[in-house]
């Protein structure tokens, strides 16, 4: 789990949970506190891609 943790000034903690790839399942390194129009790897409708599944979905629909 790659989830991120920020000690806050009044001595409180806030954890940053990440989005989970909707292929793989797996954890990826996007914060879901990050908007969608700046992440990379995002499908409209669908949600997230991690690097690994968005490669092998890229590779399959590019011309060669």
């Amino acid at each position: 789990m790659n989830n991120t943790i920020t000690h806050l000034e009044n001595g409180d903690f806030k954890v940053e949970k990440n989005e989970t790839c909707i292929v793989c399942n797996e954890e990826t390194h996007v914060p879901m506190s990050l908007h969608v129009d700046f992440r990379t790897n995002y499908v409209d409708g669908a949600g997230q891609l991690c690097n690994t599944c968005a490669n092998r979905i890229k590779n399959r629909f590019t011309w060669r």
